[in-house]
């Protein structure tokens, strides 16, 4: 399931599948002269990077076995399901030693939990990217990464994947000042800045203005901060 979701998270970035076996998938980009290589393999055991590779090697398909700049340009992303994420810690440096290899291409080893495999049951690169920017899914999150959500799987998949850039929301932020002044309404000062305004020309207004606003983003900030 994860990663059908993979190819498709692929796709959408302009890669398009050129060959796939039973655990792996070769996926090519070509726009101009970049050329970009992708191959997504599922690993079921944790063996040498040796011998992964030379799997990948005995299921190249032809047409990007001949590509020059094919090894210099091909990203591995090994994913590797795990009974619980707590036992990532048992496997943590078998994962480093994938990654940090500096031979057989440039190696991202993503692992997912089977509680996460049911909550990503019939879902799609869309639902991803939805989830991704729900605030209070992330807030859930963040209080516990270890929790098995749709969200930590969707989150970590963004996170490690080069090619994936989280998208943007298409809500429309109130203007700071906005939160500011309807904040002091709210507090009851919102005659504070008239009386400023009013003060002797001895001072500068504007910058007592600008101090109060400053003060009063301090305290919102504070206040937020111990919710």
């Amino acid at each position: 399931m994860l990663k059908n979701i993979l190819v498709e998270a692929a796709i959408s970035q302009s890669f398009t599948v050129v060959s796939e076996l039973d655990n792996s998938i070769f996926l090519a980009r070509k726009d101009g002269r970049a050329e970009r290589y992708l191959i997504i393999k599922k690993i079921s055991a944790l063996d040498s990077i040796d011998k992964i590779h030379e799997q990948i090697m005995l299921g190249l398909p032809e047409s990007l076995r001949v590509e020059p700049s094919f090894n210099k340009n091909c990203d591995l992303v090994l994913i590797h399901k795990l009974e619980s994420l707590s036992d990532f810690k048992k496997i943590e440096d078998s994962a480093l030693e994938y990654e940090e290899d500096p031979y057989h291409f440039k190696k991202y080893f993503l692992y997912f939990s089977d509680a996460e495999e049911k909550a990503i049951c019939g879902k799609d690169f869309a639902n991803f990217s939805e989830i991704i920017l729900n605030m209070a899914e992330f807030a859930d999150y963040k209080k516990n990464p270890l929790k098995p959500s749709f969200y930590s799987i969707a989150a970590r998949t963004f996170i490690k994947l080069p090619f994936l850039a989280v998208p943007r929301s298409t809500k429309i932020l109130q203007a700071l000042t906005d939160s500011v002044f309807a904040r002091l309404a709210e507090d009851g000062l919102s005659g504070t800045l008239s009386t400023v305004v009013k003060v002797s020309n001895r001072y500068d207004v504007e910058l007592i203005a600008q101090e109060l606003i400053n003060e009063e983003l301090e305290n919102i900030k504070a206040a937020n901060s111990s919710i």
